[in-house]
């Protein structure tokens, strides 16, 4: 790991300021991770996963999220794009912000990081607007008596359905903001069904079909109210498995 970083950083040798702050500020809050998972006899040994009486340590967790953002935020500056490195840094920091008030706990709190980071690169969709929608969420699922993997997989299966409907990164930031509004507002209707529907069709379809609805007639509850949080979140749940076998036969496609 701290050859990784060595590395990482001779890359980075050179960066405006600017660059180095963004950096230094995301590392200090993997940094505070690390440290609340370890005690300081054994912080030396972050990065080395290890089981103790069926207690899952988040540090190699920890390691793998540190040298991700690093290694991203050096390829973008070498490209020439420092900007676009600062806002990624940027972004990650008002993530953690977010999943702190979100989550309970900091083994959640790093579980919810690390996954949403992955789902973010893996899928390609922001990290922002990403960690916001979890943060929803998380919050509609804890009422409905759910746990954290649950709403990991609803926004995982969101951003697929997003990706499959061929959404750009304007319609996928709208309908992951809009989706987000409409949990927090506890029903989904609107300007945010709309969203919904115009951005990503896929992801309509999959709540017709959770529903056993048509779209006409999802359309029609949407407009009665009748699309609260806890029915949407119970109907992409159902096809979580769906979305996951088309999105997987969508990269079949792309890397023949």
């Amino acid at each position: 790991m701290a050859n990784q970083r060595i590395s990482i950083l001779v890359a980075l040798d050179g960066a405006d300021e600017g660059l180095k702050r963004a950096i230094t500020s995301a590392e200090r809050s993997l940094g505070e991770l690390a440290a609340s998972a370890k005690t300081a006899g054994d912080r030396a040994a972050v990065g080395i996963a290890q089981v103790k009486a069926g207690v899952s340590v988040v540090s190699e967790q920890v390691a793998a999220a540190r040298t991700q953002l690093l290694a991203f935020l050096s390829i973008n500056w070498v490209a020439g794009k420092v900007q676009e490195a600062v806002q990624v840094a940027d972004a990650w920091n008002m993530m953690a912000a977010r999943l702190k008030l979100a989550t309970a706990g900091q083994r959640e709190f790093t579980t919810a990081q690390t996954a949403l980071f992955d789902i973010a690169q893996r899928i390609g969709v922001p990290i922002q607007e990403t960690a916001t929608l979890y943060g929803k969420l998380q919050q509609a699922v804890r009422m409905l008596g759910g746990e954290q993997k649950e709403a990991l997989t609803i926004t995982e299966s969101i951003s697929q359905a997003l990706r499959i409907s061929g959404a750009s990164a304007n319609e996928t930031q709208s309908a992951l903001l809009q989706f987000g509004q409409a949990l927090a507002a506890g029903v989904l209707r609107g300007e945010e069904f709309n969203s919904v529907v115009e951005n990503s069709p896929r992801l309509a379809q999959a709540l017709a079909d959770g529903l056993n609805v048509p779209i006409g007639r999802l359309r029609k509850m949407a407009e009665e109210g009748r699309l609260t949080a806890d029915v949407v979140v119970n109907a992409l749940l159902s096809q979580k498995d769906k979305l996951a076998t088309e999105y997987a036969q969508l990269l079949s496609l792309i890397h023949i």
